[in-house]
């Protein structure tokens, strides 16, 4: 039972009226429906959302949601046996608390709790979470998709989502399980590419964690338990002022508090920043702590140092690179964690931009790989492991049957035949739908405008066309239209930045009629007449809610003009719909930079035309490497802030690639990186300082460091370990090896570092057919090979050797010298079986790696 003590009661009331006044705007659509609640329990849990969920929450969403939500939670909590064993404030952060992470907000938890229960009510607290995941699994798996994250229902309609969407997808359905979870972040590898999310669940008092759509027999288990031991940060999000106790923190708004987590898988260090200045501490310098991936500089830790001129920060044990910036000057430092707790910056060697220097090298090392602690398992572990294998093969046949409904390559639709002439681009809508595909049908059966409607749904990104409303979209159609005839002599212009209903990763919505109606005729005509306008009327009107927001979600624009407080992000948003609203065609970068088209050319908010305006150009070369795009980064310094710049443009190749012209640029001051992640998971840089005035055209070369290719002497000698055939006869890898290069993979199928692999493999699927020959992938039993992955490579693929193993022997890992004993173990050999790629466990870009082994490159 929740019971409020005086102390939260009097806080949650404090913190409502705060919230009530910031939506002033919207106050009747989310305020009214506390009049419904029945209790003085499901009154506080009510103004407790309220007064904590986001700014954009508030102006996205409806009272009635959080009501709802509300009501469900806590009739499923009088239902769970677990109750009495999670107190108020836990219940309100981990519980009740509907948001996760940047998803679009709906009614899942009756939807949820309804399909769940009956296989958790007669389990104990642990045994229901590890359902719970099972019961995930049935639904949904790994799929790499964009950075925007989908609702837990559009999770289940449509089998498939990122790690942050299946970890977003998992600790939903705890809650709505009355399971305490929370959703674990790194924000960035400290020894590769990318990031990655699973969840923590809270356990008989606990905090456990396990894989997101990753069903495992026992908590605490997880691929990621290796790479996470060599992280620089793990944290999780706590929406409101009620704090776990002893807890960490990252960062820190009104709002929202990031807890760091790494404790509970890495060693880990407290470490402090001290900016000095003549000796004395210097207060309210901006220190950010941040290590390299994706080419380019991440923070982890971004505060001001306080009246010691102290920041602090807790990490694992490897280098940060630190930028400390104020009042125009910059210093730049590092720290090594092996070596020291303490770093101390003299502000005397500070310096404005014009002072850095034009060009130095630094290198970044990651933690060491940890041994990790033996688990603790019953007597009976392999037993457990076994059973559950069963039921997971189960479930993922449940999911797979459910996604053979879909529409595919192979299917038939009357609209083919209906429409001949759009049928290619109606049956990639159809595919792309997954389980939404209704809604597209309903849309786009219109005799009329089904070549207007192609075109439209073509500027929709892969991932709307699973949760999009035909509705919506039907009433954003009919409203750009009538701006079509205007450009009947550039419908490319019209399409992409007139016609289109996404602007940037916003939930969409049917703004446009509702936006033309909420401006006065003579306040249209002025925005039609100088367009700049806009962006002055949007920075008067909209103020930025920093301290009560969470910055990566974007306000639905017709709402933000009533609420008036957003997000600069979601204000750049907004300047976009206002002008497509009003049949100006504008466009928003990632950056937040908007841009209007006007008189044939494209213009800056600043009313300049960006051929004007983008007077500069860099003409680069960089030395060391043919995949500049993955190893450059360049950034524009302006007001105190390094800001990134778009340098490479994406071909149909699906290649990034330099502009033959060179890239035009803003006049200015610019830092350009460059960076190299050598074996050991380290990163070798090199940093660049430059100006560009108007007119200046800088043909440069830069260097990337650190790309020799290894000598043969440095080759290491694979084990000749034996694996099996289909009728189980011995094979030494010696008596495989092919003419050129060969390569091995050991694969764990359904494990999501093996999908990853997967799927590089798809993504360059044509370049591997010549080589496909000399693959090989082993695997544990004939049942990994109705994979809905694995399946689909081989089918493109099917040259492709299939061999089995039972288990890797300890001394092909000795001959390796690598301790990393996850799966997927994939190398590159000669005929005499000298290595020259070994990857283990999640590696981005390791099919790239073995490709090239494969072309000898």
């Amino acid at each position: 039972m929740i019971i409020f003590t005086d102390e939260q009661k009097k806080r949650i009331d404090a913190d409502y009226k705060i919230a009530e006044e910031l939506a002033a705007g919207r106050r009747y659509d989310i305020c009214n429906d506390l009049g419904r609640c029945i209790d003085e329990t499901e009154e506080y849990c009510f103004k407790f959302l309220v007064a904590y969920l986001p700014m954009t929450d508030l102006t996205n969403w409806s009272g009635e949601l959080f009501y709802n939500h509300v009501h469900t939670c806590l009739e499923n909590f009088a239902k769970v046996p677990w109750a009495d064993g999670i107190d108020t404030e836990t219940f309100l952060n981990f519980v009740l608390m509907m948001r996760v992470n940047n998803e679009n907000l709906e009614h899942y938890n009756a939807i949820i709790f309804d399909e769940v229960w009956p296989r958790i009510k007669d389990l104990s607290m642990g045994d229901a979470a590890l359902e719970v995941n099972l019961w995930c699994f049935e639904k949904a798996t790994y799929s790499s998709t964009d950075i925007r994250t989908v609702s837990p229902l559009t999770m289940m309609r449509n089998t498939n989502g990122r790690c942050g969407e299946e970890s977003t997808f998992l600790t939903s359905a705890l809650r709505s399980c009355c399971i305490p979870a929370r959703q674990c972040y790194t924000p960035r590898w400290a020894a590769s590419e990318s990031n990655h999310a699973w969840v923590e669940v809270l356990v008989d008092g606990k905090w456990c964690y396990i894989g997101a759509c990753e069903p495992d027999a026992f908590l605490n288990s997880g691929w990621f338990r290796m790479p996470a031991s060599r992280a620089m940060l793990t944290n999780t999000r706590v929406f409101s002022g009620f704090l776990p106790k002893n807890s960490r923190f990252v960062q820190t708004t009104t709002k929202i508090k990031e807890l760091n987590t790494l404790d509970i898988y890495a060693k880990t260090r407290d470490i402090t920043c001290t900016v000095i200045e003549n000796g004395a501490p210097k207060k309210d310098v901006r220190v950010e702590m941040a290590l390299i991936n994706f080419g380019s500089l991440y923070d982890f830790s971004d505060s001001l140092t306080d009246d010691s001129g102290k920041t602090y920060f807790t990490t694992g044990y490897g280098d940060l690179f630190i930028t400390a910036t104020k009042d125009g000057k910059i210093l730049y430092g590092k720290i090594d964690v092996r070596e020291t707790d303490n770093v101390t910056l003299d502000w005397a060697n500070a310096t404005d931009f014009d002072g850095l220097p034009a060009e130095f090298d630094f290198d970044l090392i990651p933690p060491a790989p940890s041994e990790l602690a033996e688990l603790e398992r019953p007597a009976n572990a392999a037993e457990i492991v076994k059973a559950f294998q069963v039921r997971q093969k189960a479930a993922e046949q449940i999911r797979i049957d459910y996604k053979n409904t879909f529409f595919t390559d192979t299917s038939d639709h009357e609209l083919l035949h209906k429409y001949p002439e759009h049928a290619a681009d109606i049956k990639q809508f159809l595919i792309d739908a997954q389980g939404n595909a209704a809604k597209i049908i309903a849309f786009i059966d219109d005799p009329e405008n089904i070549a207007d409607k192609c075109a439209f749904l073509k500027t929709l990104s892969r991932k709307d066309f699973g949760d999009c409303d035909n509705l919506i979209l039907e009433k954003h159609f009919a409203h750009q239209m009538k701006y079509a005839p205007a450009f009947a002599d550039n419908r490319l212009t019209f399409e992409r930045n007139l016609l289109a209903i996404r602007i940037a990763n916003e939930w969409l919505s049917d703004y446009t009629a509702a936006i033309e109606a909420f401006f006065s005729e003579e306040q249209k005509k002025a925005f039609i007449d100088n367009p700049a306008s806009v962006h002055t009327y949007v920075e008067n009107e909209i103020s930025v809610s920093v301290t009560c927001d969470y910055d990566t979600l974007v306000a639905l624009p017709y709402n933000l003009l009533l609420t008036k407080r957003g997000s600069q992000f979601s204000k750049s948003v907004l300047e976009t719909a206002i002008c497509r609203s009003l049949g100006i065609p504008a466009r928003t970068s990632y950056t937040g930079e908007v841009e209007y088209w006007k008189d044939g050319e494209w213009f800056s908010m600043r009313g300049v035309a960006l051929s004007a305006e983008r007077s500069a150009t860099l003409v680069p070369t960089f030395v060391g490497t043919e995949e500049a795009y993955k190893n450059a980064h360049l950034e524009r310094y302006e007001n105190g802030e390094f800001t990134p710049v778009p340098m490479f443009r994406r071909r149909r190749t699906e290649t990034e690639q330099l502009p033959d012209e060179g890239i035009a640029l803003v006049p200015g001051k610019y830092r350009l990186m460059t960076n190299f992640r050598i074996k050991n998971g380290g990163i070798q840089a090199k940093m660049y300082h430059f100006t560009l005035n108007k007119g200046d055209k800088l043909v440069a070369e830069f260097e990337v460091r650190g790309t020799e290719p290894a000598s043969k002497d440095e080759a290491k000698t694979v084990y000749d370990a034996t694996v099996l055939d289909k009728e189980g006869k011995e094979l030494k890898l010696s008596s495989l090896v092919k003419e050129g290069i060969t390569v091995f993979a050991w694969l764990g199928v359904r494990e999501e570092p093996t999908e990853h692999l997967f799927n590089e493999m798809l993504s360059v699927i044509d370049a591997y057919k010549p080589f496909a020959s000399n693959v090989y992938f082993m695997i544990k039993e004939d049942g990994d090979l109705t994979h809905v992955t694995l399946k689909k490579l081989l089918d493109r693929l099917p040259e492709i050797n299939i061999l089995y193993f039972k288990s890797i022997p300890d001394e092909v890992y000795a001959s390796l010298s690598t301790k990393d004993k996850r799966l997927p173990l994939a190398i590159s050999a000669d005929k005499d079986l000298k290595v020259s790629v070994i990857s283990t466990g999640y590696n981005i870009g390791s099919a790239e790696l073995l490709l090239k082994a494969l072309e000898n490159k």
